[in-house]
């Protein structure tokens, strides 16, 4: 979507349900980062972007905790990315410069249409098996 493809070295996983990961984090921060460091070695990545926010935090709850062991190659934690984006445009906004169009990306409230949501909405019960009542 944003062009980017080509920088993209891999994909692989750690293999963590997510009940697992809240029962040892530190555990899922040593696996993460072995992982990203055998990526990093194998495809000549610079840098990895972690695509589990949970994975994110154990990870950097371990970095935090002091295992700096951890902390040697460059990992990229979606939770703090986000957090700075939203800084970002917090900034922008009380300095007067936050101008961002969604014009071309979201449908203006004025424009969303009752019936169409009211049968969205029948839809979703059906699948569900809720009738309108029980709403």
């Amino acid at each position: 979507m944003y062009g980017l493809e080509s920088n993209c070295r891999s994909v692989s996983a750690i293999d963590w349900f997510i009940t697992d990961m809240v029962g040892d984090p530190d555990a899922v921060a040593r696996d993460a980062y072995a992982q990203c460091k055998a990526v990093i070695e194998r495809d000549g990545a610079e840098a990895v972007v972690i695509g589990c926010t949970i994975v994110a935090a154990c990870y950097e709850r371990a970095v935090l905790n002091g295992a700096s062991e951890l902390a040697d190659i460059t990992m990229i934690n979606p939770n703090l990315m986000a957090v700075k984006v939203a800084e970002l445009f917090a900034d922008l906004n009380a300095v007067g410069q936050y101008r961002i169009s969604r014009r071309g990306y979201y449908q203006q409230h004025a424009q969303h249409n009752p019936a169409e949501a009211e049968e969205i909405l029948a839809l979703l019960d059906a699948d569900a098996g809720v009738g309108a009542a029980a709403r």
